[in-house]
């Protein structure tokens, strides 16, 4: 009788093995399924965003952008590092700051404040006038080329104006824009 009782129980624990076995692997299926879809819907979840001025409508995800919000950053951007005087050149560059990457802050913050106290010692004001349907976006590289009149004005006294292009090379990384480069060059 010992015999039979211990064999149905070893028949009943092969068994109950199997259906672990089966359920462990079912649950682990189910799991790495939801993982996938998770991470699908977070990479591709789509925000809206209102930046500082809003001239249209966008659309941006967790992974890209798209060239309407590339153009109205880079005219912030540039906002923020051409329209200076010496009373707000502190602020405007303090604002640009923040959309600098932490590993760039050593090679950019140091030029900024120089500029801002080379502004502020000569009284020196400036702005730009981005020119209309002259602005080139290239949504791979998430750079941005604006064609404008740069003008400035030392004190009291109007310097001539300048026909400039502006590179403005900006990141995109979970969600966050970074601004990585502004490049002046005289317009050809």
């Amino acid at each position: 009788m010992d015999r039979a009782i211990r064999r149905q129980f070893l028949e009943i624990s092969r068994l109950l093995n199997v259906f672990l076995a089966v359920g462990f692997l079912a649950l682990s299926l189910v799991s790495v399924t939801l993982a996938a879809g998770l991470a699908y819907a977070l990479s591709h979840q789509r925000y809206t965003i209102v930046p500082p001025t809003v001239s249209g409508a966008f659309t941006l995800s967790q992974v890209q952008v798209d060239n309407a919000y590339l153009t109205m950053m880079s005219d912030y951007f540039l906002h923020l590092k051409f329209d200076v005087t010496p009373s707000n050149v502190h602020r405007q560059y303090g604002r640009l700051l923040d959309y600098i990457p932490a590993s760039l802050w050593p090679l950019v913050q140091p030029t900024l404040l120089k500029d801002a106290e080379r502004i502020r010692h000569q009284n020196v004001s400036s702005h730009l006038d981005i020119l209309p349907d002259e602005t080139r976006v290239d949504i791979n590289t998430l750079k941005v080329k604006v064609s404008g009149i740069l003008s400035k004005a030392v004190g009291e006294r109007q310097l001539p104006t300048q026909a400039v292009d502006v590179h403005v090379k900006m990141d995109y990384h979970q969600g966050t824009i970074r601004l990585l480069a502004i490049h002046q060059e005289a317009r050809e």
